[in-house]
């Protein structure tokens, strides 16, 4: 893990078929994803936006205007990984896929479908144009060639994604209690459930935007998502990676389906707890901090000193890093009065493991994510206790 940066899959705005303007509209007016964002400028060095369409540029431009925006690019605050097409469930035997609508010979297609689905100064400029049509051409381009200068692609041929990403998706869910939870869903007298015909052959389903899960495919899909989210954490450096809690339980499962003996899987993972630093995200949502602020006490020497520590952090310095956040708010952003938050650094380690295990060659060839892992590679995923829970408004208290 190279800890400097992070892959944050909470920014990340899942899109379907249907007209996205809507959702990422919604997005940027939702003022805890705005809190989100704030938090994490604090916490390190540059922030990896998973997305599809840079529909996200209309929230960023919108929370800290365009001037730190563009900052915030030019310094590599920001940067952006685009994800190709839209993971899917299809029926008729595809199962997991990701799916792409191409214009062909449509009258009807609308500039969102455009920006989902073309080059990405093409979607860009399609996101500049929807935010605000007045921007000069002149000042356009320059943005446009800022944030395309910060674009990381996802990268992958149809081989990899059907073997490390579908397949590997659905090894982790057999012999898993995610099987027995698709049987209860599918009626629970299912004796052999096959994971790639859960639904009709013309039918297709994607995930929710509010990640609820209701169907068999649906509970497929998310785990198809955390494969995502690994592999880009992978392909951005080793980054460290903000996902939902649930995704450490799916790389012990990992572990434990190539033989990984107790000991060993008990060394594996390794939780550092902050329980007592202070939230500044009800003080953005209710404007008692700007973002703004936030952006100026990132750029003092104590907030990157933090930072830089924050990456060599173990759990036994775990109280320390709790008072050197609280330092670095000081007393200006009324840390005293703001109320505390936990947050859970779950660090997976190669502790006993100093080298492949004999033995387990031809697992771990079928395996991408568990080859990364048992030969050096180790993410730290960040977990929010309460990125679950709506952050409510200090007032309403």
């Amino acid at each position: 893990m190279n800890g400097k940066e992070i892959v944050d899959s909470r920014l990340f705005i899942r899109l379907d078929a249907s007209s996205s303007p809507p959702n990422n509209l919604a997005f940027a007016e939702n003022l805890n994803n705005k809190a989100h964002l704030a938090s994490q400028l604090l916490l390190y060095d540059t922030i990896l936006i998973p997305t599809t369409d840079f529909g996200i540029i209309r929230s960023l431009i919108s929370w800290l205007g365009l001037d730190i925006f563009r900052e915030a690019i030019k310094e590599s605050a920001i940067k952006f990984i685009r994800r190709k097409g839209i993971l899917a469930y299809v029926g008729g035997g595809l199962g997991i896929s990701t799916i792409a609508i191409e214009r062909g010979t449509r009258n009807d297609w609308e500039w969102w479908q455009e920006a989902l689905f073309s080059e990405d100064g093409t979607s860009i400029e399609l996101q500049l144009n929807d935010i605000n049509p007045n921007v000069s051409s002149r000042q356009k381009r320059i943005v446009i060639r800022d944030i395309n200068r910060q674009v990381i692609h996802l990268n992958y041929d149809n081989d990899f994604f059907i073997k490390n990403i579908a397949k590997e998706s659905y090894k982790d869910i057999i012999n898993s209690p995610l099987l027995k939870q698709i049987s209860i869903k599918l009626g629970g007298d299912q004796k052999i459930i096959d994971l790639e015909h859960l639904i009709e052959a013309d039918k297709a389903q994607v995930l929710r935007q509010d990640g609820e899960i209701n169907q068999p495919a649906e509970l497929v899909l998310r785990v198809a998502e955390i494969n995502m989210e690994i592999l880009m954490a992978v392909q951005s450096g080793n980054a460290d990676l903000l996902t939902s809690q649930g995704a450490e339980k799916l790389l012990k499962e990992k572990m434990l389906r190539i033989g990984i003996n107790k000991s060993l899987l008990d060394s594996f993972l390794s939780l550092t707890d902050l329980n007592n630093i202070p939230d500044i995200r009800p003080a953005i949502i209710d404007n008692s901090i700007t973002i703004q602020e936030i952006w100026k006490l990132r750029q003092t020497n104590k907030s990157k000193s933090f930072r830089k520590w924050l990456r060599e952090v173990g759990s036994k310095d775990s109280r320390e890093l709790e008072k050197a956040y609280v330092e670095v708010l000081g007393k200006s952003t009324l840390s005293d009065s703001l109320p505390l938050r936990g947050l859970r650094f779950a660090a997976t380690t190669l502790s006993g493991i100093a080298n492949p295990i004999a033995g387990l060659a031809i697992s771990i060839a079928d395996s991408f994510f568990l080859d990364k892992y048992l030969n050096g590679y180790s993410p730290k995923l960040f977990l929010d206790d309460l990125q679950q829970l709506t952050i409510k408004n200090r007032n309403n208290k």
